[in-house]
Parts: C-alpha cells; structure tokens; sequence
C-alpha cells in the first residue's frame, strides 16, 4: 500500500502532520487518522493506491499436475481449498503440487482429471509401455495393484512400463483385454 499526503497551502505556520494508518495488515478497512491538523486551517487529502505484492500468474507452459490444476483453478475463480474439495484431497497437497514440490500420488489421478475435465498433454500414450502406465493412472491404481490384477510380480509391471520388458502370452492378451476395454484418449 502507498499512502500520499498532500495539504492545500495556507498562510498559517506548518506544524508536524502524520498520516498513520490503524491495524496495518489486518483485512479488515481501518479508517486512516490524520492528526496535527485539528484548526489550522488545512485541507488533508489522503490518496490510497493498493498494488498486489505477488500477482497471480498462470503457469506457462503446463509441464506438471500441479501447473495444469492451477491454471484450472484459477480460470474457474476458486480457492486452493475449494479445488482441492472437488477433487478429494487437502488444500496443503494441492499447494504442493501448485508449487511443483511433490507429485500427486496414482490414486489421485482420476479426481484430478475429472477436476480438469481432459488428460493432458505431457501424459504420453504412443507405446505400449506409456499405455499401460496411462491406464494405470486413469484408475488410480499402482504398480502392484495392477501386478495382482494380471497375475504377475510388481517388478515385471515396473519393467514394462520401462519397456525394458514387454508382456508375453497369456500377459500380453490380460493387458490388450484391459487396454482395449478401455478408452484411453
């Protein structure tokens, strides 16, 4: 806030003024006091100019979850805590993931596009490794979740999505069974 004081000229002699304003930082309109010019004959004239210390900036370009929730947010004019309502979290994670500080967890990759109402961009789906991470995180499911669904170790989940390893046999038609009965884009 910046406070200009100004006073119309006089004739009479200046004696000390101060503007002062009461309860600074609080959100509640104080009125601003201006003493010393109790008869003397002069007008006070008091300009406020507010300026936002941090503007609120959208996040250019979407790179993470958190970029594209904020951009959300604050297209739809709500609050962290009322975004973070709509999609099932606290507001303390949805900050973190605002700020880019931590990922959000699977399981809370469904709420998060249906806040969002898409899928974005940076979330690849070109092979079958990025696939089947997609429809895992589309399902909030983790690793071993969808381990124990098709019968297999958690490590050989974690290798196809590295596509270090692909699915084979009676694995590969579980993962095109699932991936087919699934829409992905």
């Amino acid at each position: 806030m910046r406070l200009r004081f100004s006073k119309t000229a006089t004739s009479r002699p200046r004696t000390s003024s101060t503007l002062s304003r009461t309860a600074a930082g609080s959100g509640n309109a104080k009125p601003i006091s201006v003493s010393g010019l109790k008869g003397l004959g002069r007008v006070a004239k008091v300009e406020l100019t507010f300026t936002a210390k941090n503007p609120v900036k959208i996040p250019q370009p979407l790179n993470t979850w958190g970029d594209h929730i904020k951009k959300h947010r604050l297209e739809l004019h709500l609050t962290q805590e009322e975004a973070a309502r709509k999609i099932g979290i606290t507001y303390i994670s949805l900050g973190c993931w605002e700020r880019n500080d931590k990922q959000p967890l699977t399981i809370h990759i469904p709420g998060i596009i249906a806040f969002l109402g898409y899928i974005p961009s940076f979330v690849p789906s070109d092979t079958i490794g990025q696939r089947i991470r997609l429809y895992r995180m589309l399902n909030g499911l983790n690793k071993e979740r969808l381990a124990r669904f098709v019968h297999v170790d958690t490590s050989r989940v974690r290798k196809w999505e590295a596509e270090t390893e692909l699915p084979q046999g009676e694995q590969l038609k579980k993962i095109k069974e699932l991936l087919n009965a699934f829409s992905l884009r």
